[in-house]
């Protein structure tokens, strides 16, 4: 279990524009903290900078999308040496969304698997960032050019 490996887990529910966070201590369960900031490379210094203030000790990162919205921030925490799982399938059904309840509810579901997960490979997500990046942004840009030029 997750909780014989760490004494906290850090939840995220990252957007496209902010990053939450919730840490999660591994003996209670119980929250010991939220925040929200930018997802851009100053936001995820702070972040950093928050876990590790209020996280001290054997922490994971327990994260939705580490492929998409996360990437920029598992990179930096890649590059930390900081441990990172990806959380799938977390969102919730019914109700309003809520990027705080959904932090808490990804530092959850890793803290309830079974079996220690397989951390995110930091090597790989920068080389997935770093191919997927520049065609994301070649393929947002091309349409608008595409219609601007037909006007």
């Amino acid at each position: 279990m997750l909780a014989e490996h760490y004494d906290f887990v850090i939840g995220g529910d990252p957007d496209r524009d902010t990053i939450d966070l919730a840490i999660l201590d591994t003996v209670t369960g119980g929250v010991r903290g939220h925040l929200a900031d930018r997802a851009d490379g100053p936001g995820y210094l702070r972040l950093l900078a928050w876990a590790r203030e209020h996280a001290p000790g054997r922490r994971v990162w327990a994260l939705e999308g580490t492929g998409s919205f996360a990437a920029g921030l598992v990179m930096v925490l890649a590059e930390a040496g900081e441990d990172i799982v990806e959380i799938t399938g977390g969102k919730r059904s019914r109700g309003a969304k809520n990027d705080r309840i959904d932090a808490v509810q990804a530092a959850r579901t890793a803290l309830a698997r079974k079996t220690k997960p397989r951390p995110v490979n930091g090597a790989c997500v920068k080389r997935c960032v770093r191919f997927s990046l520049p065609g994301r942004q070649s393929w947002s840009a091309e349409p608008k050019r595409s219609t601007n030029s037909r006007v």
